[in-house]
């Protein structure tokens, strides 16, 4: 049998170590600085998100190039595209997350006198998920790769009024892997076309604790403005 070196099985795990991204707030949080900036220089995929919101709070057909991904309690997911993968030679895969129509027509929901762009309900909704994707990445339980907001101004019925959803790391790459719910809900696997499968955090519970501070992601420069 095969012995591992000293290098192999005592300093190379220290030296990965050394150089990974620290598992904090503000390195989740980078990636979706990163992430943003590709966004917004893809103009075709701004409007691929455009269209969702128009077909999820409008009457607008479902565009081809944005299929339906699932859904879950609170949203339903569609896949919008790809950008480059900020630290990979690869394609990064994104989706669209939006609270179900629902939620959005819910007095609590609206916006209120006192803060026209993002009233208690809604803070309390998007603070509340995004500090819990932030607690799985701390905590290594394989989140998306990033997550962030895009913010549209409403048309027809929502006319007046900005609607938020949530952008996440597609998990279905454009459809290409599986995904099965775990017993748990808010974890999923993933199953390759090899067979291989991974174990992903993906949809925080509804209750989940809101911030009493204001998370950076919430802030007007931070969102993708669609």
């Amino acid at each position: 049998m095969h012995q591992k070196s000293v290098l192999q099985e005592y300093w190379l795990p220290i030296i990965r170590g050394l150089c990974a991204e620290p598992r904090t707030a503000e390195a989740y949080f980078q990636r979706w600085l990163a992430v943003k900036e590709r966004l917004e220089a893809e103009p075709a995929l701004l409007e691929r998100i455009r269209s969702v919101f128009r077909h999820v709070y409008g009457p607008q057909p479902l565009p081809p190039a944005a299929p339906f991904i699932g859904m879950g309690n609170t949203h339903r997911v569609y896949g919008v595209g790809v950008v480059p993968h900020p630290v990979l030679e690869e394609e990064l895969f994104v989706a669209l997350r939006l609270p179900h129509r629902a939620f959005v027509t819910e007095v609590r929901w609206k916006e209120s006198e006192s803060d026209k762009s993002l009233s208690y309900g809604r803070y309390n909704f998007f603070s509340g998920q995004l500090h819990k994707f932030e607690e799985a990445y701390m905590n290594g339980e394989n989140p998306p790769y990033f997550v962030g907001l895009a913010r549209w101004r409403g048309e027809g019925e929502f006319s007046g009024r900005t609607l938020d959803a949530f952008l996440v790391e597609d998990l279905s790459q454009g459809g290409r892997c599986q995904l099965r719910d775990l017993s748990c809900h808010e974890y999923c696997q993933r199953k390759r076309p090899d067979g291989t499968r991974e174990e992903f955090y993906m949809d925080p519970i509804l209750g989940s604790q809101p911030l009493e501070t204001r998370m950076p992601y919430l802030t007007e420069e931070m969102i993708v403005h669609i």
